[in-house]
């Protein structure tokens, strides 16, 4: 039996998934009527599109060029999806926005109905996204690095 590599996104990846089931439950919960709900989904909605772009930018900063340029095609591949994930993130901003401009309740009905099929979407791409890290990059990090200097890696990047 092969013994288990260090995985470099288990505690980012599942720490993100957690947060995205939270949010998603808060959401279905919300009564955007209510002021204080809808503006406390909001915010953790805002937390979530944060801490994406944060984990993104450490990716694209530390990881992908950890890879090396033998993998140049993989990184490549990633930081679109990253660009699609960006797209995914201004929409919801822009929903947002849309939402709290409106003072009439059926309006507001509606535009939380779409902040949260928007929300839907944005996590199922980067639950699928993550997923495809852990199995694509993982065994390319394994290939090229040792556990240690993963874990290296891991503690240098979260310092910078």
């Amino acid at each position: 039996m092969k013994a288990t590599q260090f995985n470099l996104f288990k505690s980012a990846h599942r720490g993100l998934r957690a947060l995205f089931a939270d949010t998603l439950i808060q959401l279905q919960k919300t009564d955007f009527s209510i002021a204080e709900e809808a503006a406390a989904a909001i915010e953790r909605v805002r937390v979530v599109l944060q801490q994406v772009q944060a984990h993104s930018k450490w990716e694209n900063d530390f990881i992908f060029p950890a890879l090396g340029k033998e993998c140049l095609s993989m990184t490549d591949y990633f930081t679109s999806q990253h660009y699609h994930n960006d797209t995914l993130t201004l929409s919801l901003d822009i929903l947002i926005c849309e939402f709290e401009e409106m003072k009439a309740d059926a309006q507001k009905e509606s535009a939380a109905n779409n902040i949260l099929c928007a929300f839907i979407e944005f996590i199922a791409y980067n639950f699928k996204h993550m997923n495809m890290e852990d199995q694509l990059i993982n065994p390319l990090l394994w290939i090229k690095y040792t556990d240690t200097e993963l874990e290296i890696l891991k503690t240098y990047s979260n310092e910078h």
